[in-house]
């Protein structure tokens, strides 16, 4: 996995980034950032052969770092894919940023659903059977969620709105003169865009690196000040051993959500 720029630091931040990459995503997350990933797709490095600890351990080991803190995951387009792996693996990163890139099969499968929201939940957005409540605070020392879909419809697979849509039980739809769109629920930031091709690349371009600076900023990672660890996360031991520990748990997503909640919810 390729090192976009190697951070500073005995405690440096991390970001993982799938099918995006560059000196705009450097300068996002400020120059103490360890990034790892790039442009290439994200099954050149497939979470399932790389999962977050074995990231960690390698990165530790090669670059001199006691610990990465806080540790950040993002994806742009089908990037957001490999996102959604490390979250299917149980993984709880302090932040997650998906651009335009929640896509889903033709029809949707429920656990392509599923993990999305069990990740907005573990955010501190209250989900009620039918939707997200878009006016529930924000949760200090909960992890971060930012998220973005367009009005691109593929011919085979289902929309980042649409999906986004089934997801949270919002309505995400614009018409191309329609303004974006910000809705939010405890610490989950979802931004719907109006356009087709010409705005997914303006996300991959604009948004992303955006949302990285914001997250960046309230995470500390830019100064120097790092927030504690989110609550609801796993101490470093447990996530890195966990497949020793519980890893007949979480080697079933739907299970391992279910543990996870049980053991540090």
């Amino acid at each position: 996995m390729p090192v976009g720029q190697r951070g500073s630091g005995d405690v440096r931040p991390l970001l993982v980034i799938y099918h995006a990459g560059g000196p705009s995503v450097n300068a996002a997350v400020g120059k103490r950032t360890c990034v790892v990933g790039g442009l290439e797709p994200y099954t050149k490095f497939h979470p399932s052969n790389l999962p977050l600890d074995e990231i960690e351990a390698h990165f530790e080991a090669e670059l001199g770092v006691k610990r990465f803190s806080p540790i950040v995951i993002a994806g742009y387009s089908a990037g957001c894919q490999g996102v959604r792996l490390q979250l299917l693996e149980g993984y709880c990163p302090d932040a997650v940023v998906a651009i335009d890139g929640t896509h889903s099969s033709r029809p949707p499968q429920e656990w392509q659903i599923e993990v999305w929201r069990r990740w907005f939940e573990r955010c501190g957005a209250p989900f009620d059977g039918h939707s997200f409540n878009d006016r529930a605070p924000r949760r200090p020392r909960r992890p971060l969620a930012r998220v973005t879909c367009s009005q691109v419809e593929p011919a085979t697979f289902t929309s980042t709105h649409e999906t986004l849509e089934l997801v949270t039980g919002w309505s995400l739809g614009r018409a191309p003169s329609d303004p974006p769109i910000r809705l939010t629920s405890g610490n989950l930031e979802l931004e719907s865009f109006a356009g087709q091709a010409a705005e997914h690349l303006r996300q991959g371009s604009v948004v992303l690196p955006a949302e990285l600076r914001d997250v960046a900023d309230e995470l500390g990672m830019r100064k120097g000040r790092i927030r504690p660890r989110a609550r609801g996360c796993p101490p470093r031991i447990a996530r890195r051993g966990g497949r020793v520990m519980i890893g007949a748990l979480l080697s079933v997503p739907a299970v391992g959500w279910l543990a996870w909640e049980k053991l540090y919810g």
